[in-house]
Parts: structure tokens; C-alpha cells; sequence
């Protein structure tokens, strides 16, 4: 073989490599809009997708995002309807966890994982109410040294 064989031969190779791995991406980013007619029209399908759009609007906005990949997730579980009423009183109910609430959302997952980590099957604790002396005075801390001392002062009931 001569030389210039040879760098044609491996540009082909390039070549090949970079187009299968273009389809593969492609294939990867399938969402809905790509699904066949025929399947994206059938009634399961169009029942499916009603019941994440319920979901999507009960998902707090400030953590909305990722819709591709949630529906993805979405079409994977494939929910019942009994299914779905759980993941929707789960959503709300976790709405209302301090976790949730603080740094606006800050902590809330994205709706893709929270699908596909099934955290709607996780037991939602109540928040304890906080008092009014708690809010004053802020979380509970470990006092400090000279703080150990006073309070042993004061307990011990010496000056």
C-alpha cells in the first residue's frame, strides 16, 4: 500500500467513527417530537403525556426545568392513573418541606431525577412548628466554651 492509500483509508475511518456517533447522539435525544405518528398518537401515549403535563404544572417553577429529559423519564415509568394521583399529592406534599422552601428552591431536585429516583415514593415528614423564641433566636447551636462555663455557673448556682 502506498501512503496516500493509507491517509485515505483512515480519513474513511475518521469519518465513519464521527457519523456513528452522530446517530448515536441523534438517537439519544429522541423526545416525543421524534416518536412515530402512529405512537405518539395512540391513545396510551396521549394519555401519558396528559398526565405529565398535569405533572409538570404542579413542579415549582423555580426548579422547572429539563422537560426533555423529564418526559423522557416520564415515558419510561409509564404511570397509571392511580400512580400518578400518588406522584402528584407527593410533589405537593414535599412542596411544603422546608427543604424545598429555603434559598428559593435551592434544594429541590430536578423533575427528570425525581422521576427517575422514584422520590414520590419517599415518607414526607411533617416540619415541626417552629416558635416564636426559635424564630428570634435562630437554629439551636453547640455553645461555646465560655458559654459551658456561665451555664455550668448557673446551674451549679454560683456567682
Amino acid at each position: 500500500m502506498d501512503e496516500q492509500h493509507l491517509i485515505e483509508l483512515i480519513k474513511q475511518a475518521v469519518r465513519d467513527v464521527f457519523a456513528e456517533y452522530r446517530i448515536r447522539r441523534r438517537k439519544e435525544r429522541t423526545t416525543v417530537a421524534n416518536v412515530s405518528r402512529t405512537v405518539r398518537d395512540s391513545p396510551s401515549t396521549t394519555i401519558c403525556l396528559q398526565r405529565f403535563e398535569e405533572f409538570w404544572q404542579v413542579w415549582p417553577k423555580t426548579r422547572r426545568k429539563g422537560k426533555g429529559r423529564a418526559l423522557t423519564e416520564w415515558l419510561k415509568l409509564k404511570p397509571s392513573k392511580e400512580l400518578t394521583e400518588k406522584i402528584l399529592a407527593a410533589v405537593e406534599a414535599q412542596k411544603q418541606q422546608s427543604n424545598w422552601q429555603k434559598e428559593n428552591g435551592k434544594y429541590i431536585p430536578y423533575p427528570a431525577k425525581w422521576i427517575r429516583d422514584a422520590y414520590y415514593e419517599d415518607d414526607v415528614t411533617v416540619d415541626d412548628e417552629t416558635s416564636e423564641a426559635d424564630k428570634v433566636l435562630g437554629p439551636p447551636r453547640i455553645p461555646t466554651p465560655q458559654e459551658e462555663k456561665m451555664l455550668g455557673k448557673i446551674h451549679r448556682g454560683t456567682p
